[in-house]
């Protein structure tokens, strides 16, 4: 950071801020002293003397360079006897030679050191790495500076282009399948890098990696290069494995000069059908419906009725959510939620519960919640509470002959909530009735969700 020079002394306030961060804000002094500050870097990279590089005068990953420091004597008087070392505790560098010494100063003008510090970039060194250096310098009069220096690396930036799967089928890695990967990729970067290996890593256990390594040779700026056969990689996709399922992938780029980069991508396994379940999501729940007929975990569900009024043992929920044709959703005074005990603790994304709230919009909210908001939105999103169960999340409205029951079926180790005939906000008219059935996860693992209604049936476990 370099402060303009228009400043007056004493005190000023610093700001720092960034894109989706809180700013900080720090006070800091201004004074008006005799001192050493930065001026030009010169960086030589010729191949000559101690150098070794491009010869493009800047630093690139796995080069050797002589740098001349250039120093501001921002005071009147000249500064001489200036010596001392250069430090940094930077892991892309080694400070070959950090020895320093500069001429007299004189004030207002700028020096050079007087023979070259000689540091060399790792060659892993990522593109345009800030590498901080220290001038710790003292000068005749004993005084004591601490000058800062960054200088940027130019390097290969490596990013993931696509990554093809090969077999004799579809093209597509199928659950219980070996086939073949190549993967492409581009240098957007500014430095070529040669020789390249590529070697595949997965956190996934569903995927196996059989061989693990590949070449990539060349990677020249901007160009996509792909992995060479026949020496691709080669993996086995799990019988488990759902389609859809997304496995986790990266490749470790490296070559015998000491480049190295990781390079994350992602893989999608098998073609997706209505048949098949969804997910899994980020924490691992997978879904299933009553279509999935093919998977031993989809549900195969009886209707367990639990409304009074069609002689079910349920108990009625002081839930009133009348509807208004002339305004939508609840209604001032409506009492739309309702807080339950639950009969066992229930497990939700990693949360122990022993309380739901139910709201007439066709929802519970695992805990407590006052949020009863009838505008469905997707999951996780913006609006209703989190974490939540939505059968039937909609603008729903109770009536005379409508009902929100609870019931503890003893004999199934399980907790059922029901919607009964309740009104879709939409019209009025549409009868609406569903149920959630949370099971005792300490004797069962499942969690159903029926959701009955005039126009469907839909069916799902997690």
């Amino acid at each position: 950071m370099v402060l303009p020079s228009a400043l007056n002394v004493g005190n000023a306030k610093l700001t720092a801020s960034k894109h989706n961060f809180k700013p900080l804000q720090s006070d800091i002094e201004i004074v008006d002293i005799a001192t050493l500050v930065p001026a030009a870097i010169i960086i030589d990279d010729d191949n000559s003397g101690a150098s070794s590089g491009n010869n493009n005068g800047l630093a690139t990953a796995g080069e050797t360079l002589e740098i001349f420091f250039g120093l501001l004597n921002t005071g009147a008087e000249t500064i001489s006897g200036i010596s001392g070392t250069v430090i940094s505790d930077s892991p892309w560098i080694n400070i070959v030679q950090g020895n320093i010494s500069y001429p007299a100063i004189m004030g207002g003008a700028t020096g050079n050191n007087l023979s070259p510090i000689v540091i060399e970039v790792a060659p892993d060194t990522p593109h345009e790495a800030l590498v901080r250096l220290h001038l710790v310098l003292t000068d005749s009069e004993a005084n004591e500076y601490d000058v800062a220096e960054l200088i940027e690396v130019e390097a290969a930036r490596v990013e993931f282009i696509s990554v093809s799967v090969l077999d004799d089928a579809n093209a597509v890695l199928d659950p219980d399948e070996t086939a073949g990967l190549s993967i492409a990729v581009v240098n957007n970067g500014a430095a070529v890098v040669s020789n390249v290996y590529a070697r595949l890593y997965t956190a996934n256990d569903l995927i196996s990696i059989v061989s693990n390594t590949a070449y990539l040779g060349t990677l020249p700026l901007g160009e996509t290069v792909t992995t060479i056969a026949p020496e691709n990689f080669v993996v086995w996709q799990r019988p488990e494995t759902l389609p859809g399922m997304v496995m986790p992938l990266h490749v470790r780029l490296y070559n015998e000069a000491g480049f190295e980069q990781i390079v994350p991508f992602s893989l999608t396994v098998g073609s997706v059908s209505s048949t098949d379940p969804l997910g899994p999501d980020s924490y691992g729940y997978v879904i299933y419906d009553w279509t999935d007929t093919d998977y031993p975990e989809a549900a195969v569900y009886d209707w367990f009725e639990i409304a009074t009024p069609l002689g079910g043992l349920g108990t009625a929920l002081p839930i009133s959510d009348i509807y208004v044709s002339s305004n939508e959703g609840d209604q001032v005074g409506a009492q739309s939620l309702a807080v339950v005990n639950l009969p066992f603790p229930f497990q939700f994304y990693g949360r122990m519960y022993d309380q739901i709230t139910v709201c007439s919009n066709g929802f519970i909210a695992m805990g407590v919640t006052e949020n009863g908001e009838f505008r469905n939105f997707r999951l996780p999103g913006a609006m209703g509470p989190s974490p939540m169960i939505a059968p039937f999340w909609d603008d729903l409205a109770t009536h005379s002959g409508s009902g929100i029951y609870t019931y503890f079926d003893r004999n199934n180790h399980s907790f059922i909530v029901q919607w009964y005939n309740l009104r879709n906000g939409k019209n009025g008219t549409s009868p609406e009735t569903f149920q959630v059935i949370l099971y005792d996860q300490l004797l069962t693992t499942p969690l159903w969700v029926m959701a009955r209604s005039s126009s469907n049936i839909t069916l799902s476990t997690m």
